[in-house]
């Protein structure tokens, strides 16, 4: 016998369906919903390799991110240091009548003018290295989000896909009890139950290795958070220490100011 209609189409179609197409439906739509479910769980496990090492990358960029800046601002504090002993000289050289006093004081001139070129060489280079690093963090920001989007647009066709493949378990049920005027056998009942029950408890699964997966991106962000915090407090500490010690004219205190830098430099390289 056949009936008008097809599972999951409009009712009013001329097409004719039998048992047989129904059964044919049903297994292209669940061998359908296994393979994008199967994508799916693919293209997870990989995102969570690939957003690890971008995590990590994000990280280790941003250490030197803030390292160059340390660099930039020291040196651009140096140059101005620098600018005025070389404006002071200048005075020195205008106002002095000694030719060799005046010699002494080109002397110390030309050297202050080479040091200045060599820390607005340094500050030219850690900029452009601060920007490189800058745009790494920003691409590997961008990778996350498009593989953030990537899973979640594979889950999407999974579970509609999956949705479907019920659906058109449902109908098939249904549509196999008009065709053969008779309550679809007892095994078949029990074959539709194992079904959907499957699909419930891989659903739950999925949902629960989606909650594990992120706790796991969260404890990682925070982390991050956490040793980024720490080792700016340390850069601190030694910024601090490095400027406490110019004005220190004890010579075992200053033994004590430096070894507590090196403490501390040490301190950073764990991370």
């Amino acid at each position: 016998m056949t009936i008008k209609g097809d599972i999951g189409g409009s009712s009013t179609s001329t097409s004719t369906t039998t048992t047989s197409d129904v059964s044919t439906q049903i297994i292209e739509k669940e061998e359908y919903s296994e393979k994008l479910y199967e994508e799916y769980t693919k293209i997870k496990e990989v995102a969570i390799i690939q957003k690890e090492e971008l995590y990590e990358s994000i990280i280790s960029d941003k250490k030197v991110i803030e390292e160059t800046e340390k660099i930039i601002i020291d040196s651009k504090t140096k140059l101005t240091e620098l600018r005025q002993k070389e404006k002071e000289i200048n005075t020195k050289i205008t106002g002095s009548t000694e030719s060799s006093e005046i010699e002494t004081y080109k002397h110390e001139l030309t050297s202050i003018t080479s040091q200045i070129t060599t820390i607005k060489n340094i500050i030219k280079v850690q900029t452009q290295k601060k920007t490189q690093y800058t745009s790494k963090v920003n691409e590997s920001t961008t990778k996350i989000k498009e593989i953030e989007e990537r899973v979640e647009s594979s889950k999407v066709d999974a579970n509609n896909a999956r949705e479907e493949a019920l659906t058109y378990i449902s109908e098939g049920i249904e549509a196999t009890y008009v065709i053969n005027k008779k309550h679809i056998s007892e095994k078949t009942k029990n074959v539709l139950k194992v079904k959907e029950t499957e699909y419930k408890e891989t659903k739950k699964k999925y949902e629960e290795e989606k909650t594990k997966v992120t706790k796991v991106i969260n404890e990682m962000i925070i982390k991050k958070e956490s040793y980024t915090n720490e080792v700016t407090d340390i850069s601190k500490k030694i910024e601090s220490d490095e400027k406490r010690i110019t004005s220190i004219t004890k010579e075992e205190e200053k033994k004590v100011v430096d070894q507590e830098i090196i403490n501390l430099k040490a301190e950073m390289l764990k991370y």
